[in-house]
C-alpha cells in the first residue's frame, strides 16, 4: 500500500480574488515538484471553486510508495523552499496521511 498526503491551506488576503491568486500561484509551484522529487509518484493541486470564507483556498494531494518516500519529499530542498513560503502566506493549514 502507498501513502497519500493531503494538505489544505487558507491564505491571508483582503478579498477572495487575492486569496485565489495566491492559491493558484502556489498550486503552480507545487506542481513543479513532480519530476524533481524522486519519491513523488503523483501530485494534484486544486484551487477552491465555490467562494465562501469557510472553505479552504488550496488543496494538495500527493502520492508516495511508502512513508520513507513521504519523508524524503518533506526533506527535499525544493519542497522545503515552497513550504517555507507557504508558511509565510497561510493563516491555516490542515493535513492528513492515508494509506491507499
Amino acid at each position: 500500500m502507498g501513502i497519500r498526503h493531503i494538505v489544505m491551506w487558507k491564505f491571508a488576503g483582503q478579498d477572495e480574488a487575492e486569496r485565489e491568486a495566491v492559491a493558484a500561484a502556489f498550486g503552480e509551484r507545487l506542481n513543479t515538484l513532480m519530476g524533481n522529487v524522486p519519491s513523488l509518484i503523483g501530485i494534484e493541486t486544486k484551487v477552491n471553486a465555490l467562494k465562501n470564507d469557510q472553505n479552504w483556498d488550496l488543496i494538495l494531494i500527493t502520492d508516495f510508495e511508502d512513508e520513507t518516500g513521504l519523508k524524503a519529499y518533506a526533506a527535499h530542498p525544493d519542497h522545503v523552499a515552497i513550504a517555507q513560503d507557504l508558511g509565510k502566506k497561510a493563516v491555516q493549514r490542515a493535513a492528513i496521511d492515508i494509506q491507499v
